[in-house]
């Protein structure tokens, strides 16, 4: 039986997390954690519920993740000012130099998997990908990634 695009996805994704989850291992980090770090160095200061939003989570998994970090001494929690129902989190200097080594893995395991794929093909991988994931969230694909279509001639 022949694979589906589908099942080879699915595949590829599984792969993935495997080889990212024993890479942050390496650093006492789970995933997940990784991308609340790598989020909170490109928007320090995001309130929990933009993390959620952000990385297309449940608040509760957010409070976990954070709850985790904290621990870790890689972020910090404080009281949003002017409504203290809303906590914004932050890295620490340990969360900052812990960024870089995110960064590093997510490159190596990219390099990893897109070995051997001309850069054509990893742009129109990247294009379809980007169209399935409209396609199931009800988006409209956006205009970046539209193709270019030549002028009808009258």
């Amino acid at each position: 039986m022949t694979e589906t695009a589908i099942s080879l996805l699915l595949r590829v994704a599984k792969s993935h997390r495997s080889k990212r989850a024993s890479a942050l291992a390496s650093r006492a980090l789970h995933p997940g954690q990784d991308s609340v770090l790598l989020l909170l160095d490109g928007q320090d200061g995001c309130t929990m519920g933009d993390v959620a939003v952000s990385l297309g989570v449940q608040p509760p998994t957010v409070t976990k993740l954070v709850g985790r970090l904290i621990a870790a001494g890689l972020v910090r929690r404080h009281g949003v000012a002017g409504d203290q129902r809303k906590a914004a989190v932050f890295l620490t200097e340990s969360g900052r130099q812990e960024v870089d080594a995110i960064q590093k893995i997510w490159v190596a395991i990219a390099e990893t998997a897109l070995n051997g794929i001309p850069l054509d093909h990893q742009d129109a991988l990247r294009d379809a990908l980007t169209r399935m994931d409209c396609n199931l969230d009800g988006r409209t694909m956006p205009r970046e990634y539209m193709p270019v279509q030549a002028p009808i001639m009258a």
